[in-house]
């Protein structure tokens, strides 16, 4: 999970700053309140850059080669399996390293004097969890510091390790803890001014993050499922291994036709590219496909006719019903709304957020909340509320 971010001028955030997600707790429901322009929803967009390369928006009149956005990850022990292997013997060091920082050794440590309050609560998990951060630069010039401030520090405690002296190699392993970062986890980012409509089509990319990984691999078991011997098959084969003979045959006697006419054509195969269709193709088209010509509706109306509370609503319900399907999802979803309430009347207000903690407590997703609903409150006594106070 997160559990915190760095970032330096993004948006509101003038200069560098630490914005931690729960001081002397963990929790996976993050609710984040304060006034207008104080810097909410520009947590959740940072975030948004960081895991889906969406735009990075610069604080006006500031260096942009010195802008960044980088999260600070908590993950149990066991977790780490879910890693490159040398990437696993990297991240202890890295926890390691960010566990016992001073935070007086260093006047440049000024900044996040917040994460070295949030330290002393990671410290009374280090025996079960590790925690460590990598950074998002958009601009080229420091690409390679993937520790921010601490990255010289950092970076000298890893190379002391014979392996990992020699930079090239270094940085090799730093680009593969980034891409792990990010076939880990999938976060969501729904901004207040979002088509509800458009989203909820169940072929949408949002939907798409949400759904079960299992009903992907029923699929694609089912195209490499050897299929009983029959007339015409000599051996047992797959359907998928039967469209793509079937589409090779096919092409063979269409190219064998126009070479008739003239021997120069042919259909070129794309040099080292596999020629042959893949479960994992299949899946997706199929997927997509098929919840193409679904339309969700309420009471007989389609969502877009719905009015914005109710698509608002209808969103967390559909969210609500895609998770709990899910037995052993591959990636981690991060779910990150932006005023959830808006155009809800203050009546339904209360009962959307108690929808919300018992959708996190129950299954375990990771919600991050912006709000400037006092319904909110009343609700969020076990989990991690923010005041953002610019």
């Amino acid at each position: 999970m997160i559990i915190g971010l760095f970032v330096r001028h993004f948006k509101i955030y003038k200069g560098a700053k630490y914005i931690p997600f729960g001081l002397n707790q963990k929790e996976n429901f993050n609710l984040f309140i304060g006034q207008n322009g104080a810097g909410k929803s520009s947590i959740l967009e940072a975030l948004n850059c960081y895991f889906n390369n969406s735009e990075f928006i610069y604080h006006s009149n500031e260096k942009r080669s010195e802008a960044f956005v980088s999260p600070l990850f908590l993950i149990k022990k066991s977790e780490l399996i879910n890693y490159d292997k040398k990437v696993q013997s990297l991240i202890p060091i890295i926890s390691e390293v960010l566990l016992n920082l001073s935070f007086s050794s260093s006047t440049n440590f000024k900044p996040y004097e917040s994460f070295f309050k949030q330290q002393e609560f990671l410290k009374t998990v280090e025996e079960t969890h590790y925690i460590f951060t990598n950074a998002f630069w958009p601009q080229s010039d420091n690409n390679n510091q993937y520790f921010i401030t601490f990255d010289n520090i950092i970076k000298k405690k890893i190379q002391e390790i014979d392996e990992f002296k020699d930079d090239k190699h270094y940085y090799s392993v730093m680009l593969k803890l980034r891409s792990d970062i990010i076939k880990n986890y999938s976060f969501l980012y729904i901004p207040v001014e979002t088509s509800i409509d458009d989203f909820l089509r169940l072929e949408s990319k949002g939907m798409q993050d949400l759904m079960s990984e299992d009903v992907k691999k029923r699929i694609e078991k089912t195209l490499n499922e050897k299929l009983p011997i029959k007339e015409g098959r000599t051996q047992r084969k797959s359907i998928l291994e039967i469209i793509n003979n079937d589409l090779e045959d096919f092409v063979k006697e269409v190219e064998s036709t126009i070479q008739e006419i003239d021997k120069e054509y042919d259909f070129d195969k794309k040099f080292k590219a596999k020629t042959k269709l893949t479960a994992n193709h299949l899946s997706d088209v199929m997927i997509e496909t098929f919840f193409a010509k679904r339309k969700l509706k309420k009471n007989g109306k389609q969502i877009k006719y719905l009015s914005a509370g109710e698509r608002k609503k209808a969103l967390i319900d559909i969210a609500y019903s895609f998770l709990i399907q899910e037995q052993n999802k591959e990636r981690k979803v991060i779910l990150a709304i932006d005023e959830p309430e808006s155009s809800l009347h203050i009546s339904m207000c209360y009962h959307l957020f108690s929808r919300l903690e018992e959708f996190v407590s129950t299954y375990i997703t990771h919600f991050l909340v912006t709000s400037h609903c006092v319904a909110a409150l009343p609700i969020i006594d076990k989990d991690n509320l923010y005041h953002i106070d610019f």
